[in-house]
C-alpha cells in the first residue's frame, strides 16, 4: 500500500515537497515543470537545521521568482532574504520581522511565512534591549492577580505620598522583588520596584519611618520620580523591614551619607545641548542625595587638567555630560595620575550623552540622558578595558623623551573611519547625520593608505576570526559570561612576545581600526563581537584590494553590525578581516592620513603600539 501512495505521487505533474525540520513537516509547493521534466526555475535552498544556525543566503542572480507564491521579481516586486532559510522571497510571503538574537542577528529581522511557523515562541517577540525587556517583564507581573516574588514580610504599613498629600495604612508585603500593597479592590498595580530605587533614607521623625524614592517607567516609557514614606508602628518593625531590604539594593542605594560627584557639562559639544540636557536630568541626582559638583568646561583638554590634578578625597565618581570627546579627558586625567590604580579602582565614571558620537552610551544601553542619570544614580558599574597607545618613534618637544601613553576606551583608527571623523567636523552643526555625510564624501574620493600593521593574535578566544559565526556571542554587559570568566585560551596577563614575532601584514589599507567596544557611535556598530572587558582588541582591517561596492555595503550595514556579522565573515575573500587580539603596532608608510584615538587627533603621524589594559575602569550603567 505504500509503494502504490509512492507511486501515485511520482506520477503528479505538480506534487508536494514535504521538507522534514525540527520534525516539523512543512509543505512546499514545486515550481511548475516544463515538457521535458526539468524545472522552470531554481529550486528552494534547504537545510537541515534552519533555526539551529544561521543559513547561507541564496544569490539573488539564481532566484527570478519568489520561491514561496512564485510571483516574478521586477521594479515593484523587489527580493528579500529570509535570515532563518536564506532563500529569496517576496514582501508579502515575508511581511514580519522577529527576534533572531540566537542566530547572531542584532534588531528586527525578517524571516518568511513558512519559517515563521518553526520559530520558538520567545523569538516571536519583538527584539528589545534588556532595559525594555525587564520593563515589559514588570508590566506582565504587574497584571498577575499573586504577589510578585517571594514573600518575606507582612505588616500593616501607613503609606504616605509627600507629592500628593495623601497617606493610608494599607495591607503590605515585602517580596525579594518589591514592595506592594493591597487597597480594598485589590493589589496595588504599581509596586516600588527594587530595580527602579535611587535611594532609600531613614526619616527623622516621631513615628519610625524611612522613605524610598524611585524611578519608575510611565506609559510612555520615560523615567518619572516617586517618592513613597512607610511609617510603621514601632521602631523594631521599621529596622526589620529596611534591614530585610537591603540585601536586594546596591550599597550606594542605602549609603547613609550622601554621595559626592564631580560632573562636567561640555558647553560646545555636539550640536551644544549639554546644559540643557543637564538641566533636564539635575533632578536625578538631587533625589538621590547626590551633591554635586559641577564643572562647565571653557577649553579642549580642561577636564583631563581638572582631573589630572583633583583631590579625590571624598569624591565618589565623575561624570560628563557631553559626547565621547570630554569622556576622554576624563579617563585620560584618571590615567595620568600617580594614584591611578587607587582612583580608577574606588571612583566611578559616569557618562549623560550629549554630544555627536555617543558610542560609549550606546554600549553601555544608556542612550537616553534620563536613563543615563538613573543609572549613575544606581550606582551599579560594569568594568571596562582600556586600550594603552605609546609612539616609541615620537619625541615630546617640552622633555626630549617619548610621549606619555594615551589611553582609549573606544577605538583606536587610521584611514577611511578617521577620514571621516575628523573631515566631518565642518558639519557639526548636523549632529550625528555628520557621518553620513562624511562617509558618502569620503566613498566618492577612496583613499588608501600603505602601512605595516603587526598583532598577537589571540588564538583560542571564543570569538577569534577561525571560529564559526554560529558560536559567537555578543556582549550583556554585567550579565556576561565571557566578560566575567577568565579565558581558557591563551594567558592574557602573560607578557607579549617581541614585536619581532607577531604576525606582520603590509599592504595597502582602506582602514584599520582596534575597538575597545562595538559601538563607536550610536548608529556604527564597526565591531559586533567586542567585550567591554574580555582583555582582547577587535581588530579590524579593510585592505586596499575592495571596490567601493564593498565598502557601501558595509557602511549601509554597519547600524546593525551585519557588515562584520553576517556577509564578510562568510565571504571568502571578502576585504573585511576581523580579528581579536592582545596588542597590535600600527606603523605609517606614506605622509598621508591621520591617527585617530577616541576621535581626538594624535599629533605625532609615525608609529603606534596598542595593548590591551584588561578592566582599568568602572563605568555606570
Amino acid at each position: 500500500e505504500d509503494g502504490a501512495q509512492d507511486t501515485q505521487r511520482s506520477s503528479r505533474s505538480d506534487a508536494d515537497v514535504v521538507i522534514e525540520v525540527d520534525e516539523v513537516s512543512v509543505k512546499l509547493a514545486q515550481t511548475e515543470r516544463g515538457p521535458s521534466g526539468s524545472s522552470a526555475g531554481p529550486e528552494r535552498i534547504e537545510h537541515a537545521d534552519p533555526i539551529g544556525c544561521r543559513a547561507v543566503w541564496a544569490p539573488d542572480s539564481s532566484f527570478p521568482r519568489c520561491v514561496v507564491c512564485q510571483r516574478s521579481f521586477d521594479l515593484i516586486t523587489r527580493r528579500h532574504h529570509c535570515r532563518v532559510c536564506g532563500n529569496v522571497v517576496c514582501k508579502g510571503c515575508s511581511p514580519n520581522k522577529y527576534n533572531l538574537r540566537e542566530l547572531g542577528y542584532t534588531g528586527m529581522q525578517r524571516a518568511c511565512v513558512q519559517c515563521e511557523r518553526l520559530l520558538p515562541n520567545e523569538w516571536t517577540r519583538p527584539f528589545e534591549s534588556e532595559t525594555a525587556r525587564r520593563a515589559a517583564e514588570e508590566s506582565e507581573q504587574r497584571r498577575m492577580p499573586h504577589i510578585p516574588g517571594e514573600e518575606l514580610l507582612r505588616a500593616d504599613v501607613r503609606i504616605q505620598d509627600p507629592a500628593k498629600g495623601i497617606a493610608a495604612e494599607l495591607e503590605t508585603v515585602l517580596t525579594d522583588s518589591c514592595v506592594v500593597w493591597r487597597y480594598p479592590e485589590g493589589w496595588a498595580e504599581r509596586p516600588i520596584w527594587f530595580r527602579d530605587i535611587v535611594s532609600v533614607e531613614i526619616l527623622d521623625q516621631a513615628e519610625p519611618a524611612f522613605q524610598v524614592t524611585s524611578f519608575p517607567r510611565g506609559a510612555t516609557r520615560r523615567r518619572h520620580q516617586r517618592v513613597l514614606q512607610l511609617h510603621f508602628r514601632t521602631e523594631e518593625a521599621c529596622s526589620l523591614w529596611y534591614g530585610t531590604l537591603q540585601p536586594f539594593l546596591p550599597l550606594s542605594v542605602m549609603r547613609a551619607v550622601p554621595r559626592r560627584m564631580v560632573v562636567f557639562v561640555n558647553p560646545f559639544g555636539g550640536t551644544k545641548i549639554a546644559p540643557r540636557i543637564w538641566a533636564s536630568v539635575e533632578h536625578v541626582f538631587s533625589a538621590s542625595r547626590i551633591h554635586v559638583d559641577l564643572v562647565e568646561t571653557t577649553h579642549m583638554g580642561h577636564a583631563q587638567e581638572y582631573v589630572a590634578a583633583m583631590d579625590f578625597d571624598g569624591v565618589d565618581g565623575i561624570a560628563s555630560v557631553s559626547g565621547d570627546g570630554v569622556l576622554y579627558e576624563l579617563v585620560n586625567g584618571v590615567m595620568q595620575r600617580a594614584d591611578r590604580d587607587t582612583v580608577a579602582a574606588s571612583v566611578v565614571i559616569g557618562v549623560i550623552p550629549g554630544g555627536s558620537g555617543n558610542g560609549l552610551a550606546r554600549q553601555l544601553e544608556i542612550s537616553d540622558p534620563l536613563d543615563a542619570a538613573f543609572a549613575i544614580a544606581r550606582g551599579e558599574t560594569a568594568t571596562l578595558d582600556l586600550i594603552r597607545m605609546e609612539q616609541p618613534d615620537a619625541v615630546d618637544e617640552g622633555t626630549g623623551a617619548p610621549p606619555a601613553p594615551i589611553y582609549s576606551f573606544l577605538s583606536i583608527n587610521w584611514g577611511l573611519v578617521s577620514d571621516v571623523d575628523f573631515e566631518s567636523e565642518r558639519y557639526r552643526f548636523m549632529g550625528n547625520a555628520r557621518f553620513t555625510v562624511g562617509a558618502v564624501v569620503r566613498l566618492l574620493n577612496l583613499r588608501k593608505y600603505r602601512g605595516r600593521v603587526r598583532y598577537v593574535p589571540v588564538r583560542d578566544h571564543p570569538h577569534a576570526y577561525e571560529v564559526p559565526l554560529q558560536e559567537r556571542q555578543f556582549c550583556t554587559l554585567k550579565r556576561c559570561r565571557v566578560c566575567s570568566r577568565s579565558q581558557d585560551g591563551d594567558d592574557l596577563s602573560a607578557p607579549l612576545p617581541p614585536e619581532s614575532e607577531w604576525r606582520t601584514v603590509e599592504d595597502d589599507f582602506v582602514l584599520v581600526v582596534g575597538c575597545n567596544v562595538s559601538w563607536l557611535s550610536s548608529d556604527v556598530n564597526m565591531a559586533p563581537f567586542a567585550h567591554v572587558a574580555d582583555g582582547c582588541i577587535d581588530l579590524v582591517l579593510v585592505r586596499g584590494g575592495c571596490d567601493r561596492s564593498d565598502l557601501i555595503g558595509m557602511f549601509t550595514d554597519l547600524e546593525t553590525g551585519v557588515s562584520g556579522d553576517s556577509r564578510a565573515l562568510n565571504v571568502k575573500h571578502s576585504p573585511f578581516e576581523y580579528h581579536k587580539v592582545r596588542a597590535f603596532s600600527l606603523e605609517a608608510l606614506c605622509e598621508e592620513g591621520i591617527f585617530g584615538v577616541d576621535g581626538e587627533r594624535v599629533k605625532e603621524y609615525k608609529k603606534m603600539v596598542c595593548v590591551a589594559e584588561p578592566s582599568r575602569i568602572r563605568m555606570c550603567c
